[in-house]
């Protein structure tokens, strides 16, 4: 039976691999929270790409002029993307000169806090940055892709918008929408030729946001593992350019979520528990 099992398994993977593997030839990307680490990380991988433009989209103005003296082949854009006027003239203005195909919503914050810590303006920066953003954006952006038959959106979300832990209940929240947009989107875009949806969702790795994350102890560290940046960015960068539809990093985590249900609810809050060092 087993056995059975994994031949299914393998041959749908193989179907799914000779006979619906999407390809998309990016020529212009739009990537948010363009100053951070892994924005200038992707900027560089795709800025290796002949012929492909790159714009890092950042609210910081000095990392965005180091970003392009790293990078000084990219396109540098400073933009509040929680304000949606100013948002939608940057995007506009940009329209005019790039024929922008992809968009990668990779800018995000958090807080580190308990839900008792949170203050108001904690809870609403988050969703703004996290979730509402990445909305304006793909909204400002659409109708310029159905026009143009050509679009693929990139939403960077989190393992914690799959399952929640502690001192992350806002950013959680946050990434959960975004997951749920994603979802949403992928159905609405079905209606429009040549448009794809790809959502990311990775543990934590070596970033500005979570940096000093320790993960899960040993010996779970070795299945369930902190990436570099390097290795982070890569695997994000392989898989928008393969088009994938939803990817979870490590893949363990994956089958772990798929079959979670299976265990009483305190097996899983601890096991999360274990695994959610965000000090």
């Amino acid at each position: 039976m087993i056995r059975l099992l994994f031949f299914i398994f393998f041959f749908y993977k193989l179907l799914k691999y000779v006979f619906f593997r999407k390809t998309f030839n990016h020529k212009c990307i739009l990537i948010t929270g363009g100053a951070g680490a892994l924005g200038v990380e992707l900027g560089r991988l795709f800025s290796n790409i002949p012929g492909t433009k790159v714009i890092l989209m950042d609210i910081n103005k000095p990392r965005l002029e180091k970003a392009r003296e790293v990078l000084p082949n990219v396109i540098t854009v400073c933009c509040d993307i929680t304000n949606y006027k100013e948002t939608q003239k940057a995007i506009l203005s940009l329209l005019e000169l790039y024929d922008i195909d992809t968009l990668v919503n990779n800018a995000g914050i958090v807080s580190k806090k308990s839900l008792l810590q949170l203050t108001e303006k904690d809870i609403s920066l988050t969703f703004a940055v996290n979730s509402i953003a990445p909305m304006y954006l793909t909204k400002l952006l659409l109708p310029h892709m159905i026009k143009k038959k050509k679009g693929h959106i990139v939403n960077i979300s989190s393992v914690a918008g799959i399952v929640g832990t502690n001192k992350l209940t806002d950013y959680c929240a946050s990434k959960f929408a975004l997951v749920g947009f994603h979802d949403a989107l992928r159905v609405e875009l079905k209606n429009f030729e040549g448009l794809h949806s790809t959502c990311i969702c990775p543990y934590f790795f070596r970033s500005d946001l979570f940096k000093d994350s320790k993960g899960y102890p040993w010996p779970l560290n070795y299945i369930m593992y902190i990436y570099s940046l390097k290795e982070i960015a890569n695997l994000i960068f392989r898989d928008i350019v393969s088009v994938k539809e939803k990817t979870i990093y490590p893949k363990i985590f994956g089958w772990l979520i798929r079959i979670k249900y299976i265990f009483p609810k305190y097996v899983q809050d601890n096991f999360i528990s274990l695994g959610s060092n965000v000090d």
